[in-house]
C-alpha cells in the first residue's frame, strides 16, 4: 500500500471502532439496569453484540438491532485489520505468479543475466525497442528496483541450470551474459551455450585476457563496457 491508502485504512480502522464501542457502551447502559455492575454489563453487552453471548434480557429488541448492526461493524472491522496486514503480500504473490507465468511462456526473446547497470541498462533499451526480454537476477534489492522500472525479472541466481530453463532458454534468440565478474560469465555462457546450442551469446568482459576464454565456451560476441566508454569519449574529445 501506499502512504494514501495506508492514511485511508488507518481511518475506516478508527471510525469502525468508535461506532463499535459506541454501541457497547450503550448496550452496556440497558445491561446495567439487569446487573447493577458495570464490568459485567460492559462483558455481557460486547458479547451480544458480537453474537458470542444470547441473553439479552428484557431489552432484547433494543439488543437485536444493535447486534445486528455491531455485528455488520465488527465483521467490517475484522475485515480491513486483514486487509492491513495481508493485502500487500496477497497482491504481491498474484502478481508475482502472473510475471512466472509470462516469463514462461516467452519465444524469441533475449535473457539478461545479471541486472547491475550494464544489464539495466540493455533492458532499458530493448524496452524502448518493444522487444521481449526477461532479468535475472538473484539479489533481491536489485531485482525490486528493476521491477519498479517496469522490467520482468526473474528473482533466481542466472548460473543455475534450472533458472535458465524456467527463462524458457529453449525458445530464446538471445542470451547476454553481463554478470559482474569475468569467472561467473564465463560459467554463464558454457550454462547457456549447454542448453541452447543456436542461441546468441553476448558476453561482457572486464579484462582483455578473458575474450578467448569466452568465445571457446560459446560466445558469440563479446562486449566491454569500459573499453567502448574510453572510445565514446575518445571521439567526443576529438570531435566525433
Amino acid at each position: 500500500m501506499d502512504k494514501k491508502e495506508e492514511h485511508d485504512v488507518l481511518i475506516k480502522v478508527i471510525v469502525s471502532s468508535i461506532v463499535l464501542i459506541f454501541f457497547i457502551y450503550i448496550g452496556s447502559e440497558l445491561m446495567y439496569d439487569q446487573t447493577n455492575n458495570w464490568p459485567e454489563s460492559i462483558f455481557k453487552a460486547t458479547t451480544i453484540i458480537t453474537h458470542t453471548y444470547a441473553e439479552p434480557g428484557p431489552n432484547a429488541p433494543l439488543f437485536f438491532v444493535l447486534s445486528i448492526a455491531g455485528s455488520i461493524i465488527y465483521i467490517y472491522l475484522i475485515y480491513v485489520i486483514i486487509l492491513i496486514f495481508f493485502r500487500g503480500r496477497f497482491s504481491a504473490a498474484v502478481q508475482e505468479v502472473y510475471n512466472m507465468r509470462r516469463i514462461q511462456k516467452m519465444e524469441n526473446h533475449t535473457i539478461i543475466c545479471g541486472g547491475g547497470r550494464v544489464g539495466s541498462s540493455i533492458a532499458d533499451e530493448l524496452k524502448k525497442m518493444g522487444k521481449k526480454y526477461v532479468i535475472v537476477e538473484s539479489n533481491a534489492e536489485v531485482g525490486a528496483t528493476l521491477k519498479k522500472k517496469g522490467h520482468p525479472v526473474l528473482a533466481e541466481n542466472s548460473i543455475k541450470k534450472e533458472s535458465l530453463i524456467t527463462a524458457n532458454i529453449g525458445k530464446a534468440d538471445a542470451v547476454v551474459s553481463c554478470l559482474g565478474n569475468d569467472p561467473d560469465n564465463v560459467v554463464q555462457v558454457l550454462l547457456a551455450r549447454d542448453l541452447n546450442k543456436s542461441v546468441t551469446i553476448i558476453a561482457r568482459a572486464n579484462y582483455p585476457d578473458i575474450e578467448e576464454k569466452l568465445r571457446i565456451v560459446g560466445a558469440n560476441k563479446i562486449i566491454m563496457p569500459e573499453k567502448i566508454g574510453g572510445e565514446r569519449i575518445a571521439e567526443l574529445i576529438s570531435g566525433g
